[in-house]
């Protein structure tokens, strides 16, 4: 695991949105990302989008949510690094459209 993205989940959402958009992340108004560990290279999250608490993303290229979606909590998201390897750029991605949900306990 990254031992910065660890350190990173325990870090309170207000601090954790203000530092992804100085990394150049694109994050929306109103956005909520809870304890949460985050490996991915891209963030996308329009506003009032909610990742909740206790999820892992280990591997992903580019997380995308659209308005008010919701990931709940409890769900691990990841991608093997020999395919993405294989396939190229942009092959670990998640996108969720306006005011979708996922909801608990998801393996993807």
């Amino acid at each position: 695991m990254n031992l910065r993205a660890l350190l990173f989940a325990v870090v309170p959402s207000r601090l954790k949105v203000w530092w992804l958009r100085l990394r150049g992340h694109r994050i929306g108004r109103n956005v909520r990302i809870g304890f949460t560990y985050l490996d991915v290279r891209r963030l996308q999250l329009q506003d009032n989008a909610v990742i909740g608490h206790f999820n892992v993303f280990k591997n992903v290229d580019t997380l995308a949510m659209g308005e008010g979606s919701t990931i709940g909590r409890f769900n691990l998201l990841t991608s093997s690094e020999y395919y993405q390897e294989k396939l190229g750029e942009d092959t670990a991605r998640l996108e969720l459209g306006p005011r979708s949900v996922i909801t608990m306990r998801h393996y993807i």
